[in-house]
């Protein structure tokens, strides 16, 4: 499950760098109504919804392969 958020944060960090952007959030619709941010912020990437707010990109998994 993981790796969707990954893939997912991988995504908008890939966007906010093309359009040049200082800070970008994506609102994502997930089950039950639910919404998961992605949030891009000079570099680092957060995936924020109820219950949770994770740095994406400090995690281990985010350095290594590459999930895109």
């Amino acid at each position: 499950m993981l790796d969707v958020f990954l893939v997912m944060g991988k995504e908008v960090a890939l966007i906010a760098e093309q359009l040049q952007a200082n800070y970008l959030t994506v609102h994502m619709p997930i089950a039950d109504g639910a919404v998961v941010a992605f949030t891009w912020e000079d570099g680092a990437v957060w995936a924020t919804g109820r219950g949770f707010d994770v740095e994406l990109s400090a995690l281990r998994p985010w350095r290594g392969r590459d999930l895109a």
